[in-house]
């Protein structure tokens, strides 16, 4: 993972460093230090860990890998467990690996307004934790003295990051962005699954994503069965790497406002049924992409993020019905189908589960 991230925060990091890695020496009493040499695909990596409680060999200790040098390392004690600190000051920022308390993240808040408040200290304008919280993003609890600062910003992949159904790894920060969209990548082996953080924005030509809803089980919208003909249906189902699970968008309509959602697989624009003469309910499929305009198609898509608690949390609205898109009944099984409907609202101030969707850039 850290052959392609210029961040990488662990939690649960064994004292033993990896294989080839050049010790650095301490930094203050508690911290290794290591440098990895480069190699013919990547440059030099530096490892940070923090040795963390009486018998730091039990593994839970957060460590750091960066693609660069940091300006400083340094530990930012908390109530329970510290956090692990690294600056960048060409890019103004704090970064910190946390691991909360395993009594439900209690010290979770805490840790990151320690970390913010570090920050300050230090002069630097950014700020991002990262690591496990132990509790789910929705339940942080926000402002105030007990709460992380009322500027902070909740980056997370929308679905479970612990193989036992946790919503638990995420990133929060005080900058808001959209180019760090959240997704999970292969667990290899851990109770967790490793979320990276990317930008849909491509080199060349449109990054590809998945998309799933924010209410499931890790579902993600899929074309029924890799067809192509037009009309096959849009369906939720399991994750597995098929090109029809893939989508790309396409900026379209007045000023760009809105975007084609365009499937890997078919090179098709997801539609819905009858077109213009769709009703709310109508199940969304693939078509041949046409050029006739939002005000004579149905193709044309307006993405919007009406949290900005959640920047990556994403409503889908159909630019000619005005109808969302919704997975039918908050449904979580292979093969619930995806339909446009009114707009829903669960627990104010969010949008209802099953009409709010995550983008997960592909690496």
């Amino acid at each position: 993972m850290s052959d392609n991230a210029s961040v990488v925060a662990l939690q649960e990091a064994s004292i033993t460093p990896p294989a080839g890695a050049v010790s650095l020496g301490r930094i203050g009493r508690n911290i290794r230090a290591y440098r990895i040499p480069p190699t013919r695909t990547r440059g030099e990596r530096f490892v940070y860990i923090l040795y963390q409680g009486a018998n730091p060999a039990r593994g839970v200790n957060p460590a750091m890998i960066t693609s660069f040098r940091p300006d400083r390392v340094e530990e930012i004690a908390g109530v329970y467990r510290s956090a692990l600190g690294v600056v960048r000051r060409a890019d103004n920022t704090l970064f910190a690996s946390i691991h909360a308390s395993a009594s439900g993240g209690t010290d979770a808040a805490s840790l990151v307004r320690r970390v913010a408040t570090r920050s300050r200290q230090l002069a630097l304008a950014n700020w991002v934790v990262l690591g496990d919280f132990n509790r789910a993003p929705r339940f942080l609890p926000v402002g105030g003295t007990t709460g992380i600062p009322a500027n902070s910003h909740i980056y997370e992949s929308g679905g479970p990051t612990q193989l036992s159904g946790g919503r638990l790894d995420y990133a929060v920060s005080n900058v808001l962005t959209q180019n760090w969209q959240a997704a999970r990548g292969n667990p290899r082996g851990s109770d967790h699954w490793p979320i990276t953080f990317s930008s849909l924005r491509a080199g060349a030509g449109p990054a590809r994503f998945t998309l799933g809803d924010n209410g499931g089980n890790g579902g993600v919208l899929d074309v029924y069965q890799a067809r192509k003909t037009n009309g096959t249906h849009i369906i939720l189902y399991h994750p597995d790497n098929g090109t029809n699970q893939q989508w790309t968008l396409h900026p379209d309509g007045f000023q760009n406002r809105s975007n084609r959602i365009v499937s890997v697989n078919s090179h098709k624009c997801m539609d819905v049924d009858n077109g213009t003469a769709s009703r709310e309910g109508s199940q969304m499929n693939i078509w041949d992409c046409h050029r006739h305009g939002p005000t004579t198609d149905t193709q044309n898509f307006i993405l919007e993020h009406p949290m900005p608690l959640f920047p990556n949390l994403t409503t889908i609205t159909n630019e000619r019905t005005e109808y969302l898109l919704n997975v039918a009944g908050n449904g979580t099984t292979d093969g619930t189908p995806v339909i446009q409907y009114e707009q829903q609202y669960g627990p104010l101030p969010f949008p209802a589960d099953n009409e709010a969707f995550y983008l997960h850039p592909i690496s």
